[in-house]
Order: structure tokens, then sequence, then C-alpha cells
């Protein structure tokens, strides 16, 4: 599975990669089986905004998902070290989880991969995946979710 994300991060891009560099690396591990990926800016008349993209290492990709399965606490150390913090604020995918010895510690199971991009992109702005002849569209801010028909979105586009 090939998939594509392009957003306007509200961060710096070293930030922003740390962030992803331990979501997609450690929490939905695609490296380890056997997917690669990359965030680069994004080839358009517009600043500041970028790609991320997923791909399948042939030789040995077995499972892909954009859903974080882990039930465990975040460590402090992707907290602090990873940036994970910039998750937890009032819209962010983080959440308190108090099931262990009621002590409140941060989690993310069941958290999607785009609600992690929402809260690293920029307000007023949307994320965009498309998939097959669809456009998932998230909007920043409202949280409004459409699945366009790509061809629609690029006939009423001043380019068509």
């Amino acid at each position: 599975m090939q998939s594509t994300w392009m957003f306007k991060p509200k961060y710096d891009t070293p930030i922003v990669m740390k962030v992803l560099r331990r979501i997609c690396n450690d929490y939905l591990n695609w490296e380890a089986h056997g997917y690669d990926w990359t965030l680069k800016p994004a080839k358009c008349e517009q600043d500041g905004w970028f790609n991320l993209e997923v791909w399948p290492l042939l030789e040995r990709a077995e499972w892909f998902t954009e859903t974080i399965h882990t039930d465990e606490p975040i460590p402090t150390e992707h907290l602090t070290d990873d940036m994970l913090v910039l998750l937890t604020g009032d819209n962010g995918p983080a959440y308190f989880d108090d099931s262990e010895n009621g002590k409140e510690q941060w989690a993310l199971c069941d958290v999607e991969l785009s609600d992690v991009i929402r809260a690293l992109s920029e307000a007023g702005t949307s994320i965009y995946s498309p998939y097959g002849d669809k456009v998932f569209c998230m909007r920043v801010g409202d949280g409004e979710v459409k699945r366009q028909p790509l061809l629609d979105m690029l006939l009423t586009a001043s380019a068509a």
C-alpha cells in the first residue's frame, strides 16, 4: 500500500520530523514491517506545504496500518525528546489513561495518523490524502471530514 498525506505544518520541519519519525517508526512500526517513508516539501505554488509519503519495500513488506495499536503509556522521553508533547494539547489526539494503578499517563491507542498530522498542521488549512479516484479531506480546526471525487477537485481548480 502506498499512501500520501499533504498538509501545512504549523511547526518547523525538524520538529515535525521528530514527531513523525517516532510515530511512523515506533508506534506504527512501518520500517519494521517493510515500509519506507519520507517527508518533503510539496512542489506547488503555495509555500509551507509538505507531502508525507509511505511505500512498501517489495522484498519484505508485511502489513501496513495508519492506526496506532499499542496501549502502552507514552514514555517521558518520547514526550520531550521526540516532541510528542505536541499531541497532548486541547485538540491533540493523545489522551490520559489512568487505568494502570490509577496513575494518569498519556497514551495513543486507536489514534489515526491523520489525527497526528492534524495536531501538527496549521489551523484553517486542510489535510489531503488521495486514494483511488477520491481525496480524503480533513479541515484543521473544525475537523470536518469529506471524501471528494478527485476529478471534481481538479476540474474546479484554476489550473483546469
